[in-house]
């Protein structure tokens, strides 16, 4: 069990300790949320099939709040994007009026 720990805790370092110098970690973090938001559903849906578990009210509240995060993220980043080509576009449209006006 020490073996696993120290294992565990020098690969975490290794990994770890590069993203923050690169300042790569805010996107691994949310990679990394967003793949788990994933792996938990799916991970109860195959426990109850192929081990034959119970799905309990724990496991079912679960299932709820990780859909719910994952879909709330992609709705995030749907607005996000929809915001940023709003933007986009006025800030076009407002370079074509000072343009215009300068004429």
């Amino acid at each position: 069990m020490q073996v696993q720990f120290v294992i565990s805790m020098s690969s975490t370092l290794f990994c770890t300790l590069p993203m923050i110098i690169n300042k790569d970690f805010e996107v691994y973090y949310i990679i990394s949320g967003i793949i788990t938001a994933l792996l938990v559903p799916v991970q109860q849906v195959f426990a109850v099939i192929t081990l034959r578990e119970g799905f309990n009210a724990e496991k079912g509240m679960a299932l709820a709040l990780c859909l719910w995060g994952f879909a709330s993220h992609l709705y995030g980043g749907y607005k996000a994007k929809k915001q940023a080509k709003c933007n986009q576009e006025d800030h076009e449209l407002s370079q074509v009026h000072k343009e215009e006006g300068h004429v």
